[in-house]
């Protein structure tokens, strides 16, 4: 028995994850494809999923591998 179960671990399913998982919840994942997508699937985030990243703990590795894109 599990907690939660999430189906489909593509990006938003490993953000629900996280958060669960350390939270102590029991969660499985179940996903069709043995392996990742190998094309991106987000080009954009803004401040709120920052927040979200932050959050979850991986902030400074979402930073490590993305650019900023100035105000205007």
């Amino acid at each position: 028995m599990h907690d939660v179960a999430i189906v489909g671990f593509g990006p938003i399913g490993q953000m629900l994850a996280l958060p669960l998982g350390r939270a102590g919840h029991d969660v499985i994942a179940l996903e069709r494809w043995p392996k990742p997508c190998s094309l991106p699937r987000a080009v954009h985030f803004d401040d709120e999923i920052g927040r979200i990243f932050q959050a979850a703990g991986v902030g400074e590795d979402v930073r490590a591998i993305t650019d900023p894109v100035p105000d205007q």
